[in-house]
């Protein structure tokens, strides 16, 4: 995959949905970087983890988005990702990640005023699936450390478009919306997702970006309607600290 020059001077992969428009320069490469794991385009990830690290990246966010493609592709994706990127030397060192200890709060932070609600409708698809979402998916992995809670809502948004769960995109665009995401910088991850998808550049879209687009567009009626009470920041993330680490290999 060639670099083409771009007009802040950085270059990016030909395949890529254009130059930033509201995304950040980092946040736009991330999402490219994990919208092409969600397609198990193992060749790629390291192009794009490349693409991160020029526009100022860091490790932590490179090795952080393999490790939230947990949430939406599960552990082979995610240990396919992990090797391939190690492989191009896109992750030159680990970096520490939530292991053991109490969960983290991040699902009350995501879902703050619904968790109830979100809980009961899981439970009522599965409650073991409930309890592993609660004390592993968001207790451990979107806990983890390497990126910010907004981040963390571009990346499952994305995972969320390619597996056409819009009612979840709803709950996700709104959370994000809470962190400081706008209407377009949301839309903008849509786009990526089209392009990622359709490998077209076109401003043609099927039917299920239409849809993500309107329900990010009903997050944002919602959003606003409570603007007087959403304007407060979210509450901290809080983990034990104790619980960052990298574990020591099993002998």
């Amino acid at each position: 995959m060639s670099l083409e020059p771009m007009d802040d001077g950085t270059s990016f992969p030909n395949k890529v949905n254009g130059p930033s428009r509201h995304l950040s320069l980092v946040d736009h490469a991330l999402v490219h970087l994990y919208g092409v794991a969600c397609l198990y385009r193992w060749k790629d990830v390291g192009d794009y983890a490349s693409l991160v690290y020029e526009r100022g990246g860091s490790v932590e966010e490179v090795q952080g988005c393999a490790r939230h493609l947990v949430v939406f592709c599960g552990y082979g994706p995610c240990l396919a990702a992990m090797t391939a990127l190690k492989k191009a030397k896109a992750i030159p060192h680990d970096t520490p990640g939530k292991v053991g200890g109490d969960p983290g709060n991040a699902f009350g932070i995501v879902y703050q005023g619904v968790e109830g609600a979100v809980r009961d409708k899981v439970y009522d698809a599965d409650p073991v699936l409930e309890s592993w979402i609660q004390s592993h998916l968001y207790g451990d992995v979107y806990s983890s450390p390497g990126l910010t809670m907004l981040q963390k809502q571009y990346l499952t948004i994305m995972g969320l478009v390619k597996s056409h769960m819009m009612e979840q995109i709803y709950g996700h665009a709104f959370a994000a919306l809470r962190f400081g995401a706008t209407e377009d910088a949301l839309k903008e991850v849509v786009d990526i997702a089209a392009f990622l998808m359709t490998q077209s550049s076109s401003s043609e879209e099927t039917d299920i970006f239409r849809k993500a687009k309107r329900t990010i567009d009903m997050a944002v009626i919602k959003y606003k309607r409570g603007s007087s009470t959403q304007n407060a920041d979210p509450p901290a993330l809080v983990v034990d600290q104790s619980s960052i680490r990298i574990p020591m290999r099993n002998s």
